[in-house]
């Protein structure tokens, strides 16, 4: 059993003594790029600029800003460590922003076919309903409204 401890033990010293050196990746999120770069660079990170794909979600963020970072903020790393910036242009603001309008005409259009349909029901229904008023005999329902009555 001390063995067993023993060997825990020594893993762990080793597993501290390898992370002790460790640094927090700051947190950049809403950081302009250059001063990102800046404050990786005097903490001693390698650091590159990922453009991310266009999104309706980041139509209105800011171009030119970190949006994330990998690893993410506050996760620890070896001193040296690579950390990738993503990031948005204009071109990839103006690309999500017509996927938000695109998103809003879709909507407008299946609400626009829902309200057909609706409306294609109801007619549908009158008609049947009309339909079927014609072959009731109302002679013989007037008839028997009155023997009812009496």
């Amino acid at each position: 059993m001390t063995d067993i401890a023993d060997k825990s033990l020594e893993l762990l010293n080793k597993y501290v003594d390898q992370h002790s050196g460790d640094i927090r990746v700051p947190d950049l999120k809403d950081v302009g790029l250059d001063d990102a770069e800046a404050i990786l660079a005097q903490l001693g990170f390698k650091y590159a600029r990922v453009l991310v794909q266009p999104k309706a979600a980041l139509a209105e963020q800011a171009t030119m800003m970190v949006l994330e970072t990998q690893p993410k903020a506050n996760k620890k790393v070896a001193p040296g460590s690579f950390v990738k910036l993503y990031f948005m242009d204009e071109v990839v603001q103006t690309k999500s922003r017509e996927l938000v309008q695109q998103a809003v005409l879709k909507k407008q259009q299946r609400k626009a076919q829902q309200a057909a349909r609706v409306h294609n029901t109801v007619q549908a229904t009158k008609q049947n309903v009309g339909n079927m008023a014609q072959k009731v005999p109302l002679p013989k329902l007037k008839r028997k409204a009155k023997q009812t009555k009496q």
